[in-house]
């Protein structure tokens, strides 16, 4: 009995865990954050919403590659908080 197409899709795929550490405001604004490998390694840092999916996206390409870690693009300089 062949595979289904899904079957096949499913046999084919990889399971990738990554943790986002997220800094917000009292407001619930994200100010900036990091992606983590599962082994605490930070792969990289974004600032705000828009950075947040090109930078896990980065990630990801860079992990399903296996391209290291320190080989993507340079985080942002963190942003410093007025008190």
């Amino acid at each position: 009995m062949s595979a289904t197409p899904e079957q096949t899709r499913l046999s084919e795929s990889q399971h990738v865990t990554v943790i986002l550490r997220l800094v917000v405001d009292a407001r619930g604004q994200l100010l900036y954050g990091e992606v983590v490998s599962a082994n605490h390694e930070t792969l990289s840092r974004f600032g705000g919403w828009r950075e947040l999916s090109k930078t896990v996206r980065a990630c990801l390409a860079s992990l399903l590659s296996g391209v290291a870690p320190d080989s993507l693009p340079a985080p942002p300089a963190k942003k410093k908080l007025n008190p």
